[in-house]
């Protein structure tokens, strides 16, 4: 899944990438919509014709008009027979029911052949280089633009990452002063679990170290180390600021680290 975020990433170029996840979804198997006149003001004028007026609800002997409820089934059957005609069958369709009219509202009820997402909840995460996530987002907030991709997330000018691995760094440098074979042992088991032909020559270099002269050690770590930092960097940073290499950097070093007096 990372690999493919990484990728979607690159060739998205400077566009933001999120990655929304949806918590709650809410569906709907139909709904009712009152329409009614706020208020009026003027003179009424008629052209072209004289519209019919609504009938009264209940008439004088408190009976439902008659004429009311014709009038509302001729409302519906007019709503749904041309609808029928062009929907398509195979998507999801719906009834409409005129259910109240008069001369300044109307109400409609309408059902669907299966239920419909009327909206959902969720948020956004953005993610960067090397298919690193960032901190997640209200996904209306982003839709709404009242907020923007943050940037990767900086410590000292450095990204959480790179400052990781400056930390490690340090940590290697001060090891292989103090025990230069402990710190040659470090490099070797890191280099060796990353696999990777930059550190070829490395390597070579480290094994040939831990195998030499004990009296030499001092000199060969010191030297050892002042090739791996650089190359280090230039490992991790292919893909910026973060990013896969940094990972993978770390959980070989860690357990090269761990595993020093093994090596």
């Amino acid at each position: 899944m990372q690999a493919i975020l990484d990728e979607t990433v690159r060739r998205a170029g400077p566009t933001p990438i999120f990655l929304r996840v949806v918590s709650r979804v809410y569906l709907a198997g139909g709904v009712i919509v009152s329409l009614q006149r706020a208020g009026s003001a003027g003179a009424q004028a008629r052209g072209g014709f004289n519209p019919p007026e609504v009938p009264s609800l209940i008439g004088e002997d408190g009976q439902v008009n008659a004429g009311y409820t014709n009038l509302l089934k001729v409302l519906s059957e007019t709503a749904k027979s041309p609808i029928a005609d062009i929907v398509d069958k195979t998507k999801a369709g719906g009834t409409v029911r005129f259910v109240a009219a008069s001369s300044s509202s109307v109400g409609l009820a309408e059902s669907f052949d299966r239920l419909l997402a009327v909206g959902y909840l969720g948020f956004d995460v953005p993610v960067y280089a090397g298919g690193v996530l960032g901190a997640p987002l209200p996904t209306f907030q982003l839709l709404s633009r009242s907020v923007s991709a943050p940037a990767a997330t900086h410590v000292g000018g450095l990204t959480e990452e790179q400052t990781r691995v400056q930390i490690n760094l340090a940590a290697l440098g001060a090891l292989t002063a103090s025990d230069p074979r402990a710190g040659l042992s470090v490099m070797a088991g890191t280099v060796r679990r990353l696999s990777d032909k930059r550190f070829a020559e490395l390597a070579q270099q480290c094994e040939s170290a831990l195998a030499g002269s004990p009296d030499q050690m001092p000199d060969q770590g010191r030297a050892t180390l002042k090739q791996f930092g650089p190359l280090v960097n230039q490992y991790v940073s292919v893909g910026g600021g973060t990013g896969l290499n940094y990972r993978r950097f770390d959980a070989a070093f860690t357990r090269a680290y761990d595993e020093r007096d093994k090596d």
